[in-house]
């Protein structure tokens, strides 16, 4: 991929970080009537869908992906530095989230609104934004879109 295409790709992803951080800050109140539970309900939805977007774009595997598929190792050149990168940040630290058992982002989501702890969602949020900000310092600059570093603010 070139400078350009990684550009733009980055700025999707600032896009779904910023979508993240919306949804997550929506999640954290009570809802008190059938209609804001609605409401919720539809939030923790694309909290998941963006939440799934950008898990995906970190642990993508690597070849085969599917067609025009952006993941973070098409950052670095070369690809070792991309899986150096990943060790130090995934491997070692595991799964964004794990629970027990699952490895699933989604289902530790859902068990935090049946428990009630939404702290959850800004831990969440806080954890990706941490590693897209590892992420975004560890590569060029240049393959990076404005909004992508205005978003992770480095």
């Amino acid at each position: 991929m070139n400078t350009h295409e990684l550009q733009v790709a980055s700025r999707y992803l600032a896009y779904e970080l910023q979508k993240l951080r919306e949804t997550s800050s929506q999640l954290m109140w009570k809802p008190g009537n059938a209609v804001e539970k609605l409401s919720r309900d539809i939030t923790l939805e694309a909290f998941l869908i963006h939440l799934h977007i950008l898990f995906r774009f970190f642990y993508a595997p690597l070849p085969p992906r599917q067609p025009n598929e952006v993941c973070m190792n098409d950052y670095f050149v070369p690809i070792s530095d991309g899986e150096n990168w990943r060790k130090d940040n995934l491997d070692k630290k595991g799964p964004i989230l794990v629970v027990p058992g699952h490895i699933a982002a989604e289902y530790l989501t859902y068990l935090s609104t049946r428990r009630r702890d939404l702290s959850k969602f800004g831990k969440i949020y806080s954890a990706v934004h941490d590693l897209m900000r590892s992420f975004a310092e560890s590569v060029p600059r240049d393959n990076l879109h404005p909004d992508l570093v205005a978003e992770i603010k480095i």
